[in-house]
């Protein structure tokens, strides 16, 4: 039935805004200098609203104080020149956004955590697109995300908790600096590609197999990916060992990652440090000790002291070659840093560490750095769980 209330035009840009008697809407924009659009607030109000090039606009509504209403609001005059679309963080407007791919030269969606809906399946032809955030809507976004290939300066998706599907691997050929598709159930990871993101990619809560996980991780790997966060968790699967080798390297290349594993029991024996003789932790061995340099008891943990020669302890549970999980926390902190390998440094703080560990022995040897001495910190809970 025809909505006798719905603006009679042919523009794309039709907002309905619930307006609760308080907070008025804030139309934001950028478009060239040279174009003027016609900005009707659906209370009679037409304003004709200049472009600022690169300048972000924004056009208030003024809507009579003290009384809940309901408002059709659009956009005509040269609203194809606009550039930028910014409505976020407006959860009393809503609309469809099925026929903004008709404004052409648009670099920026971003409609997140409003009540948009509509279907992003036209958006391939966005060439200019560079940020598309719509996540969090209330209303229900659809499409297909692999129609978003053909956006080749597409940087920055935005798109979780929507209904939208497809194959996210396919998106690999884009300049990504974000990707989060977390809580989008049909959205799927079913290759191994070269991956590249350099901010954040968030995957978690998708319903992934075990597969799509460890295809995001090796792709991820593949690409380059450094200093990101990858979080992949939720109700995803666990990854299995196909991926022990790219997590590694995404590891060492200082990526934050969280993911689901299965793992073994505890290999390490006293590892709450509970038990001590002679001022050493029961189970362990330990380096050479004098005056400097030396292990002991402290806040139920494990202290290092160390000027700049070797200290250490260790213990033999491992297999040569596979991989395992460590975790531990640094309950005490002074100086220096703490190792497991020549390679990567545990900590220089307090808090918890969670790394994977390919073993090249049977040893696992908190060690520390002697080159960062002085050295005083402690340690706790150190836990080692074979990957599974």
């Amino acid at each position: 039935m025809h909505n006798p209330n719905y603006p009679d035009t042919t523009s794309p840009i039709v907002l309905k805004v619930y307006f609760d008697g308080a907070n008025q809407f804030a139309f934001r924009f950028k478009a060239p200098s040279t174009s003027t659009l016609q900005i009707y607030d659906g209370d009679g109000t037409l304003t004709a609203v200049a472009g600022q090039d690169a300048t972000l606009v924004t056009h208030n509504t003024s809507y009579p104080t003290g009384k809940t209403r309901t408002f059709y609001f659009y956009v005509e005059g040269d609203y194809v020149d606009l550039t930028v679309i910014n409505i976020q963080s407006q959860a009393f407007v809503s609309g469809d956004l099925t026929r903004w791919y008709e404004i052409p030269n648009l670099t920026g969606i971003l409609t997140a955590l409003t009540g948009m809906y509509g279907s992003i399946d036209g958006y391939g032809v966005l060439a200019s697109l560079a940020q598309l955030s719509l996540g969090g809507s209330t209303g229900s976004i659809i499409g297909n995300i692999e129609i978003l290939v053909n956006c080749s300066l597409l940087a920055s998706i935005y798109l979780p908790s929507l209904d939208i599907h497809g194959d996210a691997s396919t998106l690999y050929p884009l300049p990504l600096t974000q990707l989060q598709v977390q809580e989008c159930t049909d959205v799927t990871f079913d290759s191994e590609v070269s991956f590249l993101v350099t901010n954040r990619f968030y995957t978690y809560d998708c319903g992934w197999t075990s597969t799509m996980v460890d295809n995001a991780l090796i792709s991820l790997a593949a690409g380059g990916t450094t200093g990101e966060e990858i979080y992949i968790a939720g109700n995803n699967a666990a990854r299995t060992s196909a991926s022990n080798a790219a997590l590694l390297a995404l590891q060492l290349a200082g990526n934050n990652i969280t993911v689901n594993e299965t793992l073994g029991e505890n290999l390490i024996v006293n590892s709450d440090f509970a038990l001590w003789t002679a001022d050493n932790p029961d189970g362990f061995g330990h380096s050479v000790e004098d005056a400097n340099n030396y292990v002991t008891e402290n806040l139920g943990g494990c202290r290092f002291v160390s000027n700049g020669s070797a200290c250490n302890i260790y213990q033999n549970p491992l297999t040569s070659g596979k991989y395992y999980r460590v975790n531990l926390d640094f309950i005490a902190y002074v100086s220096g840093i703490l190792r497991l390998t020549t390679t990567e440094n545990l900590s220089t703080g307090v808090g918890a560490k969670s790394v994977l560990y390919l073993a090249t022995g049977a040893y696992i040897t908190p060690q520390v750095l002697v080159t960062s001495a002085p050295i005083d910190l402690t340690i706790d809970n150190l836990i080692v769980q074979e990957v599974l």
